[in-house]
């Protein structure tokens, strides 16, 4: 099971990427434009980043996550480190679109804190049979909110 979509939760995030290239060649595409299969390679491995910082915070927990409240938290944490992924990919000069401070180190900024708050036990609520997303001390946000 995936916790984000290509076509519907991770391109929309990426307007300079509108399409992603058919296996076949550029298409009328960049050649830099990842293709679908590549997309999907980078899917896979920001989801199996998230599985180990999963399995490391809570021991025992089941992965892939399985849980719809589960996965409606790690969705976009999928689809933006898959779109940071993706534009880096697609634009591996140093400025612009991929160099610093450009769409995608803002969005590797965004996956890193969404990855912390993992960390931090961005999921211990739906183990504990409780509602509420507070643990210990510390009140949760969604890493979408911003820092602090």
């Amino acid at each position: 099971m995936s916790y984000a979509d290509l076509t519907n939760d991770v391109l929309p995030r990426i307007p300079a990427v509108s399409a992603l290239r058919d296996e076949g060649g550029p298409g009328g595409l960049p050649a830099t434009q990842p293709t679908r299969s590549q997309a999907a390679a980078l899917l896979a491995q920001v989801e199996a980043e998230i599985d180990g910082r999963l399995r490391r915070r809570q021991a025992g927990i089941t992965v892939p996550v399985e849980d719809p409240d589960a996965i409606a938290l790690l969705l976009p944490i999928a689809a933006i480190g898959t779109a940071a992924a993706v534009l880096r990919a697609a634009f591996p000069q140093k400025e612009g679109i991929g160099g610093e401070g450009g769409a995608a180190s803002e969005l590797q900024a965004q996956y890193e804190r969404m990855l912390a708050a993992i960390d931090e036990g961005l999921l211990d609520h739906l183990d504990s049979g409780t509602p509420n997303v507070s643990h210990g001390f510390k009140v949760w946000r969604h890493p979408l909110a911003g820092a602090d």
